[in-house]
């Protein structure tokens, strides 16, 4: 684990948690318009992240580790359902993962399965999409993201 930067803290560490919610933002414009996450942008999520543990944060490098099995979950998940939910969903949580801690993480996951769920039934009941319509889930992850820092 790198060692804590000197006049870092918990301001520091949670205006970068903010970046990345911006960072997902911007993802999820993406993901919108066609169904693919930008690889850059789970690179600069997960520098995020790391630089959040060097300056201090909460997490522990085995804490770190422990964040990464909601993302790992999600690709597991992601290849035996021969993708129906996109790797690069699961890359963006596994990025997330180490600034926000396993807790965090696990909640912003529930809560975007819950919005992205709802959404699915609106779509269904009042837009007549079938359940082969796929939706963008980034927007979700960044919902989710947003609940569980608020939260933190």
């Amino acid at each position: 684990m790198c060692p804590a930067v000197t006049g870092g803290g918990k301001g520091q560490v949670q205006q970068m948690r903010w970046m990345i919610i911006g960072i997902l933002s911007v993802c999820a414009i993406f993901d919108i318009k066609s169904l693919a996450v930008p690889l850059w942008s789970v690179v600069v999520t997960f520098l995020l992240s790391v630089s959040c543990l060097c300056m201090g944060g909460e997490a522990t490098l085995s804490g770190a580790l422990l964040s990464l099995i909601p993302g790992m979950m999600l690709l597991l998940y992601s290849l035996a359902a021969k993708g129906r939910t996109g790797a690069g969903d699961a890359l963006i949580v596994m990025a997330e993962g180490p600034a926000l801690g396993l807790l965090p993480t696990f909640i912003a996951l529930c809560v975007a399965f819950m919005l992205a769920a709802a959404a699915a039934v609106i779509l269904m009941l009042f837009l007549k999409k079938g359940r082969s319509y796929r939706i963008p889930f980034v927007p979700f992850i960044t919902a989710g993201t947003g609940v569980a820092l608020w939260l933190m």
